[in-house]
């Protein structure tokens, strides 16, 4: 969703310097990719904002992911069949990590 004029204006107005700083938006929808997500459309206003400032922003879709319920670093090591946090960990830890970052063709999928 592109910025208001208001907003436009607002992120152009800014003195502060943040490209120094990442965000990982984490978009806890029940619907996987590609389906349309509504909590999606809500989060691009902020990383609209974000990026017209200099942050350097990712989204993923946890749906999208294998994280299994648990508090362990490894849950196969609990009994789950398989466990992508140890990837997301590293996805969230990586600054030169290898996805496409979103953007408006390929939105909702990230990974």
């Amino acid at each position: 969703m592109p910025l208001d004029d208001r907003q436009q204006q607002l992120c152009h107005d800014n003195p502060f310097d943040f490209s120094d700083l990442r965000a990982l938006f984490v978009n806890c929808t029940l619907k996987p990719s590609p389906e349309q997500s509504h909590t999606e459309g809500l989060a691009t206003i902020a990383t609209a904002v974000m990026e017209a400032n200099g942050v350097a922003v990712d989204m993923v879709r946890a749906v999208d992911l294998d994280l299994p319920p648990g508090v362990q670093p490894d849950m196969t090591e609990h009994g789950a069949a398989s466990d992508g946090w140890p990837s997301f960990y590293e996805l969230k830890d990586n600054p030169h990590r290898a996805h496409p970052r979103r953007t408006p063709a390929c939105a909702g999928q990230y990974l």
